[in-house]
C-alpha cells in the first residue's frame, strides 16, 4: 500500500488516534490472515481500518460502506485502489435525511472477511438482522462486528461517563433488565422493541441481553457466537462462520 499522508478527515467521519484505532481487534479475531483477502468494512468510514492496518489489508481488496457521504468521497480520494460506497440510508445518530427504503449494496466480487464496528450499537434490532442476512448472502469466510452488551458494567460506567461529560449529567443506564433497549441521547430509553421509532437524535445507543440476542438472531436464521472479545478491549462481538 503506498504511503498516505492524509490523517486529516472531515468532520463527519470518524477521528485517526490511537482510541479509534480497531485494526489490532480484527487483526487478532482473523488470526492475523489478511493476504490476498478481500475485506468488506461496513460502516467503514473513510478506511480507517485499511489505514491502521499499514498495508495488511491490500488497497485493492478493501471496500468500505458507510452512509456518510463526505467521508467515502475522502477515503476514495485517499486510497483510490480501494472501493467504497455510499450507502444512503437512514440512521438514528449518523444520517438522518437517508432513504429508509433503500436496498443494501450490490457486490460484485467474492468478499472473504466482513468487519462492522460501531454500527450495530447504533442501529435497532431490525436492522441489524437485516444487515447481516445480507452479509451472509455474500457467503464470506467469517463476519466479525462488534455490538454492545447491556447487562456490562464496564459498558454502563464508560457511556455513563461520557454522557455526564456532554450533558452534565446522565440518564441512568439499566443492568439485566431488558432484553434490548435503545439509549436516545440523554433523554429517553425504549426498551424491548425489535423495530424502533425513527426518532432523530445525536447520541442512539442499542444494547443487547447477549442470550436473548443470540436466540433471536438463531430464530432469524443466523447462528452466531458471542460473546468475543479480542485485543484486550471491553466490547463484545459476533462471530459468523
Amino acid at each position: 500500500m503506498a504511503n498516505h499522508a492524509i490523517d486529516a478527515l472531515p468532520a463527519s467521519a470518524h477521528p485517526r488516534n490511537q482510541s479509534t484505532n480497531r485494526w489490532p481487534q480484527f487483526q487478532e479475531a482473523f488470526g492475523n490472515n489478511f493476504e490476498n483477502k478481500v475485506v468488506l468494512d461496513f460502516g467503514g468510514s473513510a478506511g480507517n481500518l485499511l489505514y491502521n492496518s499499514q498495508g495488511a489489508i491490500q488497497e485493492s481488496n478493501y471496500i468500505s460502506v458507510d452512509p456518510v457521504r463526505l467521508a467515502i468521497q475522502e477515503g476514495q480520494r485517499e486510497f483510490p485502489e480501494a472501493t467504497f460506497i455510499h450507502y444512503d440510508r437512514y440512521n438514528w445518530m449518523y444520517h438522518h435525511d437517508g432513504n429508509e427504503a433503500i436496498n443494501l449494496p450490490t457486490i460484485d466480487r467474492k468478499i472473504d472477511y466482513i468487519t462492522a464496528y460501531s454500527v450495530f450499537s447504533h442501529t435497532d434490532f431490525d436492522e441489524l438482522v437485516v444487515t447481516l442476512k445480507w452479509m451472509k448472502s455474500l457467503n464470506p469466510e467469517k463476519i466479525v462486528v462488534s455490538f454492545l452488551d447491556a447487562d456490562s458494567v464496564p459498558i454502563k460506567k464508560y457511556f455513563e461517563l461520557k454522557r455526564r461529560q456532554h450533558y452534565g449529567s446522565a440518564l441512568e443506564m439499566p443492568l439485566n433488565t431488558h432484553n434490548v433497549y435503545y439509549y436516545i441521547d440523554n433523554r429517553r430509553i425504549i426498551s424491548n422493541l425489535k423495530v424502533c421509532p425513527k426518532l432523530n437524535c445525536q447520541h442512539f445507543l442499542a444494547l443487547y441481553n447477549i442470550p436473548w440476542l443470540l436466540e433471536e438472531l438463531s430464530k432469524e436464521g443466523i447462528n452466531a457466537t458471542a460473546p468475543h472479545y479480542f485485543a484486550g478491549k471491553k466490547i463484545p462481538f459476533l462471530i459468523i462462520e
